[in-house]
Order: C-alpha cells, then structure tokens, then sequence
C-alpha cells in the first residue's frame, strides 16, 4: 500500500511538471509563422533546427519533421544578443522554443523567422504557386513529385524521376517539351536534364535554350543552343586553365590512337582564377562520330598546343559519358526544332 501511494505521487507530480512546461496558444493578434512542410531545409535535414530550448548558446535542438510540420506558432517575445536575436516561440502544442537569426540575415524577416520557419501569410500565398507547380503536366509518365519553399519563393521542383529544377526553370522544360509530339522522346529528354550535370536553361529576352554540361569546366564540354524555336545548335568548348598562358593555336583529343584535330584557330583568352583559354566550335558529323565512339574505359587526353609548349589535360569518363548524352538530347531534338550539323 506504501509503494501504490509512493507511485501515486510521481505519477501526479510528473503529471504537473509536464503541465508546467507547455503553455496556452493564445496569440492574440501577433503575427503567426509556420512550420513550412515544403521548405527545403527541413525536408533535406529531416527536421526544423536553427532553435533552441533556452536563449543560451549550446542550447540547440532540431524538431523531428514528422511531428512538426504545418505546425504554427508565434513570437511571445525578442531578446537582443550582441549577434543577434532571439525570439521566444510559442508553438501550438503549447512548447516552447526560441528560433535564432544573425544580425547579417535581418534582411530575409519580412518573409522568414529563419531558414526553416516561414511566415504563415506568406505560406498561405505560397500553397497558390505550390498547386500550380504540382499540376505542371511533362509527359504521361514523369510527374512532378515534390515543390520545395525556402521563404517567400519556389527552391524547386522535384520530379518522379529525380530531377530537380530550381525556381521557375520547370517552366522552361514545359516550353521546350511543348514541340515534342513523341512520349518516349518526352521521357528520354526528362531523364537526361538535370540529373548528372546537365543542365537547362532559357534566355527568355533573347527566346534561347541552353542545355548545357558543367560548360565551365576543363578541358571540354558540350551544349545544345535553341535560337528562336528554329536554330538548333550543338556547341563543343574546350578550355585550357593554368597559372601560365599558352597562347594556343591547335588541339588534338586522343584515346587508343584515334585522334582529333582541330588546327589554326583562335582561342579566347582571360584572367580568371587564373589563366584562361578556351574555344567554341559548333560540331559536325565527323565529330559527333568520334565522341560517340570514344570508350568510358580507356585513357583519354586532350592536348593543347602553345607557341612555345604543350599541355596535356586528362578527359575523364563521367566526361564522356555527358557528352554523349548531349549529344543524345540533340539527336531527339534535331527531330523537332531543325539540325544544323555538317555531314
């Protein structure tokens, strides 16, 4: 009977300290924000941190996603710090918390709390965009899957296939898959752009696509260029970095004695994290036959010829492997927006 009443009273007294911690969502007027479960931050980080249990440092704690998300709150009160703010949240589950901002990002507060939490107006505005983007028809088999917020904008969409495209670009795609009228050519598209570094883009003031591998990386890269609907291009860079200029006027790509050779032609030079020479050429057939054929397996170089050395920069298999999609993308595109290849 002594053990029952001695259970009894920390049942009641856990009872009270668990009451004492939480506290009545009243917000009175105040501004609420929200547990935006569409930011981009939670969902990579599974969970909502840049918070803390006291306005102390060493006192961060990251809010599990599952739990959390849609969940509102509002700020009962800010405690100004000699970096910062921080803001006492109330939550509607009645805890406590206190979100943090550096002075430095002061600027995002007319959207944001921080990174994570999100302005319930400005999430509300935010489902509007949301449902457009969700409804965004691609192909009958590549869905958009996701639509990620990071404060009052649109981070990215996410489609069923794990491509990601930031901002509006998924808009773009749209407008380039609008002249495709096969499904497979469609599909084939979505699963080459922006996975792997490939990458597209639209110039809406100039009406150019751009699909594009890491274009400014050495030694060499390829993109396709779409000028007015019309003009199909597709473009190969070749790019020489160092400490010391070349002043180069040839280039040779070699792989198990196969060779390319493009002679007398004028690089553009400039200062750029160091030097920089790099050459734009639109391709023809030959070429085109000769990326095709390269292995990802076997040793590929290209070779730079300055007025007074040579360098010779490896071409590695990912490289490649980009390159031939590009190419890829150009021979399906070819079928709808015109080739303008030399054979």
């Amino acid at each position: 009977m002594k053990n029952l009443f001695i259970i009894l009273i920390v049942f009641i007294t856990i009872i009270n300290f668990s009451n004492a911690k939480t506290q009545e969502y009243n917000p009175n007027g105040k501004e609420e924000y929200v547990f935006d479960e569409n930011n981009a931050n939670a969902i990579a980080n599974n969970g909502y941190m840049e918070l803390s249990k006291r306005p102390a440092p060493k006192t961060s704690v990251k809010l599990p996603y599952d739990k959390y998300k849609g969940m509102r709150s509002y700020v009962e009160k800010e405690i100004k710090g000699d970096y910062g703010t921080y803001y006492k949240l109330v939550l509607q589950n009645g805890k406590n918390y206190y979100a943090w901002r550096l002075s430095s990002e002061d600027k995002n507060a007319e959207h944001s709390l921080n990174s994570y939490i999100t302005k319930y107006e400005i999430y509300k505005n935010l489902k509007g965009k949301i449902s457009e983007f969700s409804n965004i028809k691609l192909s009958n088999t590549i869905k958009v899957d996701k639509v990620l917020t990071k404060g009052d904008k649109i981070f990215n969409v996410v489609l069923s296939n794990g491509a990601k495209y930031f901002g509006n670009s998924i808009k773009d795609a749209q407008i380039l898959l609008s002249k495709i009228t096969d499904e497979n050519d469609k599909d084939e598209v979505l699963n080459i752009l922006n996975k792997d570094d490939i990458f597209l883009s639209y110039d809406k003031v100039e009406n150019t696509f751009f699909l594009t591998m890491d274009v400014n990386s050495p030694p060499i890269s390829m993109f396709v260029k779409i000028i007015d609907e019309k003009k199909l291009l597709l473009i190969t860079r070749v790019l020489y970095t160092g400490n010391d200029w070349l002043f180069s006027k040839k280039f040779l790509i070699y792989q198990n004695d196969k060779k390319f050779i493009k002679n007398n032609i004028n690089f553009i030079r400039e200062v750029k994290y160091g030097v920089r020479e790099y050459y734009n050429f639109i391709t023809d057939n030959n070429y085109v036959d000769y990326i095709k054929n390269l292995t990802d397996t076997d040793d590929t170089l290209i070779r730079f010829y300055g007025e007074h050395k040579i360098c010779d920069k490896a071409i590695d298999s990912q490289k490649i492997n980009r390159m031939k999609k590009i190419i890829r993308l150009y021979e399906i595109l070819e079928k709808y927006y015109g080739s303008n290849l030399v054979y």
